[in-house]
């Protein structure tokens, strides 16, 4: 279990997958990026698993197309601009347009998305001035990735989770979950069909210490969607929306405080969490809906 400790005590951590394959994204001691795989066993997160090298207070966003062929992971470099690693099938890892080209604040989160099933991508940083902007890129455009809307003033400091929906480009939503200046924990909602701007969504309630962790999941479009939060004790909970307002989950686990959170649907309700418990210190532990309840799964998951 030697290789455990050289994950960061409160890593970041960021998942995306395809099915049952699954990419994990954790943070070492010496800043840099490792994944994690699983394809009927866990393996990885070791030194030779390294995709790229962040600051070491950064935060991780990571994004995926298809059958994992085209993946994007993000991070807070130490000059405080935006990394980007890029993963393509047939190419692999190479450091992607985005590196470099926007400054954030030096505690800027970020959080990014694939739309529309299209190498369509959306990030979403704090800013200097603390609101939280939109940087977009479309395969094709010349300009490469632009700076977008901004979507109104943030907590220095707040995590940033975005979730995304829709086949075509005018089924397109996104929603967006970020502490406002006051401290709640808030929902910014861009739908396609209703109009090209932002608007506030149904989410606020008072988050329960500056800074906190946040997660968020969704399937079958706006029908399911789930927010993840740690709590001042030490609890990860859970907010959760099926199309009729927003209602307190049932996930409720325990973890080192300030755990950061990272949450990905197999399909459908079949979802998974991802906190660090405890476990080998600095090890994280997946948590899986069974259809009934939650249940720890994994625990702890590599490097081993």
């Amino acid at each position: 279990m030697a290789h455990i400790n050289e994950i960061a005590l409160l890593s970041p951590i960021a998942a995306v997958n395809s099915g049952g394959r699954l990419r994990l994204y954790v943070l070492s001691n010496d800043g840099n990026v490792r994944q994690i795989n699983y394809e009927g066993k866990w393996v990885g997160g070791v030194a030779k698993n390294v995709i790229g090298s962040v600051k070491l207070t950064s935060p991780l966003s990571a994004t995926s197309l298809g059958e994992l062929e085209a993946i994007r992971v993000y991070g807070i470099a130490e000059n405080n601009t935006i990394s980007e690693f890029a993963y393509d099938q047939g190419k692999g890892w190479y450091s992607g347009g985005l590196t470099g080209k926007f400054r954030v604040a030096p505690y800027s989160s970020v959080g990014a998305v694939f739309l529309a099933k299209k190498r369509k991508l959306r990030v979403y940083v704090q800013a200097e001035d603390n609101s939280i902007q939109e940087y977009s890129f479309v395969d094709g455009n010349s300009d490469g990735w632009y700076k977008d809307q901004n979507l109104g003033p943030a907590l220095p400091g707040t995590a940033i989770a975005v979730t995304a929906w829709g086949n075509n480009d005018n089924e397109i939503g996104i929603r967006v979950y970020f502490q406002d200046a006051e401290g709640k924990v808030i929902e910014r909602a861009h739908d396609a069909r209703k109009s090209k701007y932002w608007y506030k969504g149904g989410l606020s309630f008072p988050g329960p210490f500056p800074r906190t962790p946040l997660a968020v999941v969704s399937w079958e479009g706006s029908a399911h969607v789930r927010v993840y939060y740690d709590t001042a004790d030490g609890t990860v909970r859970e907010k959760a929306h099926d199309g009729s307002g927003w209602y307190d989950g049932g996930f409720s686990e325990a973890s080192v405080p300030a755990s950061r959170i990272s949450a990905l649907s197999i399909k459908g309700a079949d979802l998974r969490v991802y906190i660090q418990t405890g476990a080998y210190v600095t090890s994280f532990s997946e948590f899986v809906f069974n259809g009934d309840g939650w249940i720890e799964c994994a625990s702890p998951l590599p490097p081993f």
